[in-house]
């Protein structure tokens, strides 16, 4: 699958935020809008931070948040839920990593954190490579969610 990464504006974030819902035990991975706001998605100059929205074709099927902290990333992604369970995970996440080591020549390493029962997600990420860290705790909506950080490190040949 060939992916097309453009900086994310302000009416990307309002559709993803507004369209994509998931469902089931992914459903606290959708934006709430309210708490989050738009700023969540849309990089205003205040930060390092940089967000995208990523294309096929001309199909917005999904983001990828990039948070350089010197030489390694802390990233943050997300799939259209239409494209999930469909086996687009793997190469949408190594299009994400091709991305990031062809933009960013600081970065030596990107780190993510997944929901520890988002198994498929685990998966997908071990497959490309990412290694498993440590466990987080993080506050969603409200609720404590488990999260298993996980670390990739780039060859730069």
């Amino acid at each position: 699958m060939e992916l097309r990464f453009v900086a994310m504006s302000e009416d990307q974030a309002k559709w993803l935020a507004y369209q994509w819902e998931y469902e089931g035990a992914y459903a606290f991975y959708h934006t709430d809008v309210e708490k989050l706001g738009l700023h969540a998605f849309i990089d205003v100059g205040k930060s390092s931070a940089r967000q995208y929205a990523v294309y096929k074709d001309e199909d917005m099927v999904g983001f990828l948040g990039i948070k350089p902290k010197k030489d390694v990333a802390e990233i943050g992604l997300g799939m259209k839920p239409d494209y999930i369970g469909k086996g687009f995970g793997r190469s949408f996440l190594q299009n994400c990593l091709s991305f990031i080591k062809n933009n960013f020549e600081e970065i030596t390493a990107v780190k993510l954190f997944v929901a520890a029962d988002n198994k498929r997600a685990i998966h997908v990420s071990e497959e490309c490579g990412f290694e498993k860290r440590s466990p987080h705790k993080r506050e969603i909506k409200g609720d404590v969610y488990d999260f298993v950080e996980m670390e990739y490190r780039f060859n730069h040949e």
